[in-house]
């Protein structure tokens, strides 16, 4: 079997299941198994990580279809406000950034904060002209402006920043975003403080995300700066695929991801001759080892 007919047929078992979610006869047959794009099934965003990709059934995050991105950052007791952390937020904005501009069409950001920090987004590459930011007064206006952007078929990616959401609500969610083509993400807050266990609550989103923010390693004689941005991405729940996490890290330059390398962990191994102590040079940052 060439390369050519396995994809295809990987597409296929894809859309099958796909339709198995929201189920496929009552949408009517072919119709149950493509996007609302003029027909054609919509397109996978990839992460361009061989590791992730490869690992979803497929290929990417596939369009015209809800995915949940679980907040992983739980702030200190006491700390009342609940707004998504600065690690999922720019996770969120890498993927609309692999995403571009899905056939042309903008990203709408629904929202609680009074404004979205622009040159944050456009740290990772989402560029102020392609993105609407809508801002809700509480939950319940979120996801009716989420609803209406995904089911309007000219919005390419929708993410919604909503408290919580229940079994009904992301149904319609997912409904919306097949009639419209359109990519939907739910920004979630992760459990209260406290809990140790994580309970999500039952969600027909295709896949499920939780981001915490990971260690990032500066570059070798730039120990001083800052280094990539990174993040622990752990898939909950797919199907066809079973949980997994990698830890991911951002390139401003190609704008894509890259599977972050290790932090080695090791002892100092003193210099030949020495006394055990590490052995100096006129380069800043050497040791010995």
């Amino acid at each position: 079997m060439n390369k050519a007919m396995l994809e295809t047929l990987r597409q296929q078992i894809a859309a099958i299941e796909r339709a198995g979610w929201t189920g496929a006869s009552r949408l009517g047959g072919q119709a149950g198994l493509l996007a609302a794009n003029n027909g054609a099934a919509a397109p996978a965003v990839r992460f361009g990580v061989a590791a992730v990709d490869g690992h979803l059934p497929w290929r990417g995050l596939p369009g015209g279809c809800l995915h949940e991105v679980n907040d992983g950052w739980r702030p200190p007791r006491g700390f009342s406000r609940r707004q998504p952390s600065g690690a999922a937020t720019g996770f969120v904005a890498a993927l609309l950034t692999r995403a571009g501009k899905r056939g042309g069409r903008p990203v709408v950001w629904i929202t609680g904060q009074e404004t979205l920090h622009a040159a944050g987004l456009m740290g990772f590459g989402l560029a102020a002209e392609t993105l609407i930011a809508v801002t809700a007064s509480d939950r319940d206006e979120a996801l009716w402006a989420m609803e209406e952007s995904l089911r309007a078929g000219c919005v390419g990616t929708v993410v919604g920043e909503v408290p919580q959401v229940d079994l009904t609500a992301s149904r319609r969610l997912q409904l919306a975003a097949e009639a419209g083509g359109s990519l939907g993400i739910l920004l979630l807050p992760d459990t209260p403080q406290g809990h140790e266990e994580v309970s999500l609550a039952p969600s027909v989103a295709v896949t499920r995300w939780r981001i915490t923010a990971a260690p990032s390693a500066p570059a070798r004689g730039l120990e001083k700066l800052v280094g990539p941005t990174r993040w622990q991405a752990s898939l909950l729940r797919c199907r066809g695929a079973v949980p997994r996490s990698w830890c991911l890290e951002w390139c401003c330059e190609t704008r894509g991801f890259a599977l972050a390398t290790p932090l080695s962990d090791r002892p100092v191994v003193p210099a030949a001759g020495s006394t055990g102590t590490v052995a100096r040079t006129d380069r800043p940052h050497a040791v010995a080892g």
